[in-house]
C-alpha cells in the first residue's frame, strides 16, 4: 500500500462517490491494517464525506470495533457530528 500511495500521494485526498476517500472505504469494510497505513501515509483521519460522516462513523456504523479502536488511537475525533447531528457513538 505504501508503495502504491507513495507514487500517487494525491489519491489520499481524492473523493469518490458520496465524497468518500480511501480511508472511508477501508474503515467501512473493516480493514484495520490499511486504515492504519493510510493514516500513517497522510490520510486525513477526520475527513468528512458528503453527509458529514468520518471514517470513524463508517467503522462504527458497520460494527468494526477493531477499526474503531485503531482510528481512535490514530487521533480520530469521536465528537465530530455528521450532517444530521450524529456522532460516531450515536450512529453505532
Amino acid at each position: 500500500l505504501a508503495e502504491l500511495v507513495g507514487k500517487n500521494g494525491p489519491c489520499l485526498r481524492r473523493k469518490g462517490d458520496g465524497g468518500q476517500t480511501l480511508l472511508h472505504a477501508a474503515a467501512a469494510m473493516g480493514l484495520e491494517r490499511p486504515v492504519r497505513e493510510l493514516v500513517e501515509l497522510g490520510a486525513e483521519v477526520d475527513s468528512k464525506d458528503d453527509m458529514g460522516r468520518t471514517a470513524l462513523m463508517h467503522a462504527a456504523w458497520e460494527s468494526h470495533p477493531a477499526v474503531v479502536d485503531a482510528l481512535l488511537e490514530l487521533g480520530a475525533d469521536a465528537a465530530i457530528e455528521n450532517a444530521g447531528g450524529g456522532t460516531a457513538l450515536t450512529v453505532a
